[in-house]
């Protein structure tokens, strides 16, 4: 594979993510119509998933002033990137014919750690119930 495939290769990767997400939303916005339908309801438009994807990112964020606001603010991110990066390992290893050595171990480490980082997150707070809740994890 040459330097000019792999770049369309990335790229074609690049863009079939917006892709996934809208298609994602809309057979989720399908699926809730039928369920509706199932039940003799009208139910929600197809659409509604984008309306509430957008409030989704339209919410302000609110840090307790208790909380170190650096840890509770990088660490949902965190957690998101491994997760996609979990995923992502084999896709990137089957379609470069390549094979890490220790891949099936960081792929387990990936989807570990955002349940670390919600732990963390959790204790990070500066809530007495996010300290029980870190305990008891």
């Amino acid at each position: 594979m040459n330097m000019t495939e792999s770049t369309l290769t990335l790229i074609a990767i690049a863009l079939s993510f917006p892709v996934i997400v809208f298609l994602s939303l809309l057979f989720e916005g399908i699926d809730r119509k039928l369920h509706a339908r199932m039940q003799n309801r009208i139910g929600p438009p197809v659409i509604q998933p984008f309306y509430d994807f957008v409030k989704l990112f339209g919410k302000e964020r609110i840090v307790p002033e208790s909380a170190a606001s650096l840890i509770f603010t990088t660490v949902p991110v965190i957690a998101a990137i491994c997760a996609v990066l979990g995923g992502m390992i084999p896709l990137i290893t089957a379609l470069f014919r390549v094979s890490l050595v220790g891949d099936l171990i960081l792929i387990l480490y990936l989807l570990t750690m955002p349940s670390l980082m919600i732990i963390l997150g959790g204790s990070s707070s500066g809530n007495p119930f996010g300290a029980i809740g870190f305990s008891r994890s």
